[in-house]
């Protein structure tokens, strides 16, 4: 019962989420910010496409996650890139995205234990490039005048619902490869991991749909 609520919040609040940026993405004030919205479309869709996998005879969808998460990485180190002011840390960037390609590939291709092995270190290497990038945009924003007005920073929120997100739910991520290792417990610690990644997509969210309303709709 707990767990479908917590569930079916988490999976609704992105629904809600993607559909309010998207009809106020006129209103998002920078053209970064509009590609966001078109993001949370996208990680709607890909949501949507797995719930049907789960529903069809193939029944499985790590495979599809394995593909599809990958566009999230893609745009959070996109997003960061171009937040972040520094030449030297950009460079940083671009080489982490290029050895997280590369570890990918190698994971999924060489040391390949099939189509619905989840992906869990080429992802847990990402999750900590995109931290680090959240907390090095939120350094260079700490240090310019824009602290002042704080409460005008859509892309602030958003940064501080990523960063939740990240931090709460990397940890799992080194450690799924092994839950199901221990067949009498794989219910039990995949109800634990799923339960942090709930909680922490709806922490997400709600600092998404708060920083629009106080930034953009209060008004």
């Amino acid at each position: 019962m707990i767990y479908d609520i917590v569930s079916g919040t988490s999976w609704y609040l992105l629904f809600i989420t993607a559909f309010i940026f998207f009809i106020f993405r006129n209103k998002l004030g920078s053209q970064l910010l509009i590609y966001f919205s078109y993001y949370l479309i996208y990680i709607s869709l890909g949501e949507l496409v797995a719930k049907l996998i789960t529903l069809s005879p193939i029944k499985y969808n790590l495979w599809w996650y394995n593909i599809f998460l990958n566009g999230q990485y893609f745009f959070y180190f996109f997003m960061y890139y171009e937040l972040i002011k520094n030449m030297k840390i950009k460079r940083w960037l671009i080489v982490s995205y290029i050895s997280y390609i590369s570890y990918f590939i190698i994971n999924y291709f060489v040391l390949f234990k099939g189509w619905n092995a989840y992906q869990s270190f080429p992802f847990t290497l990402g999750n900590v490039i995109i931290i680090f990038s959240i907390f090095y945009f939120l350094i260079e924003l700490f240090q310019t005048e824009e602290i002042l007005n704080l409460n005008k920073s859509l892309i602030f929120y958003i940064s501080l619902g990523l960063l939740f997100h990240f931090i709460l739910y990397s940890p799992t991520e080194v450690v799924v490869s092994y839950f199901t290792k221990f067949e009498q417990d794989e219910n039990i610690n995949y109800n634990i991991i799923s339960y942090i990644l709930f909680f922490s997509n709806i922490i997400m969210y709600f600092f998404f749909l708060f920083g629009l309303w106080i930034t953009k709709l209060s008004k």
